[in-house]
């Protein structure tokens, strides 16, 4: 005790100091006062500030409880906690899955082309590509009858969560035609396999046309027979083989072949196809979880999304200064592994969101 001020001898260093013993009912106004004063620094260095002069039971578990429910902290500073565990879609025959997705626009070309449908089979990586008019849901609706008459149809179709994959049409029109219709969890690019695709489709467009922009569109069918015929790092084979169980024509096929045409039966063949899915996803799934921890949310959790600002010179807005993070939604449920419908407090969908760009909400009225 000294003039009315309780002090404590803490050890800090290898020395002994003396530091202002604080209450517990008056910590908490002090953390909050520090963190605020200072701009909403970290935990550590917040915990350093006090640590100068105060020292409280308890002070590391109060300052970490205090920091993780400030407000301006959950919507502006990204969360150090890993991403979610990542998984892959199990697929088990072909056209079980069959991925889609618009690229586009591009100059008028070929009958005033400007778009390509990318339709992906996931099981075994063969594409399709159609060159359409216009990117709307009649022309894509057009394109999957197209890829069911000469691939064959598809159990279920996964786009990413554009309106013309949101509409009541397409919904309507997968229905008369017996396809599930799936979405990709929202601004999550990486749940949809034809995103890769129009990477490869784009590289070999700059390839092929160079400077040639508006002749495009007669570039289309040799990209997708070299994307079907070429080696695919993970089927360690072509699409097209793994696809027709038979090895695609090359130039060279008129020199004899020692080793003739030698095929599966179906049931190896797919079996073959399975075991290689399974290895690979096990391989990815290892390498990309190294540094991640796992990351679940029940029904009625409240969270905040990962906000996607654009900058504006008309409203004087960066978009590096807006905050990262929006809410707080209610979790309506769980989809798949990975993803959750957010909805707001009249339980009310507005969207499905991956596990990685959601966090959990701290309500800073809980803490006093």
């Amino acid at each position: 005790m000294c003039g009315n001020v309780l002090y404590k001898t803490v050890s800090m260093g290898g020395r002994e100091v003396k530091r202002i013993l604080v209450p517990p009912e008056v910590m908490g106004t002090l953390i909050t006062l520090t963190h605020e004063y200072y701009l909403h620094v970290g935990f550590d260095k917040c915990y350093q500030l006090l640590c100068e002069r105060f020292t409280c039971p308890g002070l590391r578990r109060m300052v970490k409880l205090k920091l993780r429910h400030c407000l301006k902290c959950q919507l502006n500073k990204s969360s150090k906690t890993a991403e979610s565990i990542e998984k892959f879609i199990q697929t088990s025959h072909p056209l079980s899955h069959v991925f889609i997705d618009f690229l586009g626009s591009f100059p008028s070309s070929g009958r005033n082309r400007k778009y390509i449908l990318t339709c992906v089979d996931g099981f075994t990586k063969y594409v399709k590509l159609y060159a359409t008019t216009f990117a709307t849901t009649n022309q894509a609706l057009l394109c999957v009858r197209k890829f069911i008459q000469q691939v064959g149809k598809p159990s279920r179709i996964i786009t990413d969560n554009a309106t013309i994959f949101t509409s009541a049409s397409w919904k309507i029109g997968l229905l008369e035609m017996d396809i599930a219709a799936h979405l990709t969890p929202v601004k999550h690019p990486q749940s949809n396999l034809a995103e890769r695709v129009n990477y490869e489709v784009i590289k070999y467009l700059r390839i092929m046309i160079g400077d040639r922009q508006p002749s495009w569109f007669w570039a289309v069918q040799d990209i997708e027979d070299i994307i079907n015929s070429t080696h695919h790092t993970q089927l360690k084979m072509s699409p097209y083989e793994a696809f027709h169980n038979k090895k695609p024509r090359r130039p060279w096929d008129i020199l004899p072949d020692p080793c003739g045409d030698e095929r599966d039966s179906y049931d190896v063949w797919i079996a073959k196809l399975k075991n290689i899915h399974q290895s690979v996803n096990e391989v990815k799934i290892e390498k990309l979880n190294q540094k991640r921890e796992p990351r679940s949310f029940l029904p009625n959790d409240l969270v905040l999304v990962k906000a996607t600002h654009q900058s504006s010179h008309r409203l004087k807005k960066n978009a590096k200064l807006c905050p990262r993070f929006i809410g707080p939604y209610k979790v309506i449920t769980k989809l798949g592994s990975n993803c959750y419908a957010l909805g707001n407090s009249n339980d009310k969908i507005r969207g499905v969101y991956h596990a990685s760009f959601i966090k959990h909400y701290y309500n800073p009225s809980l803490v006093s």
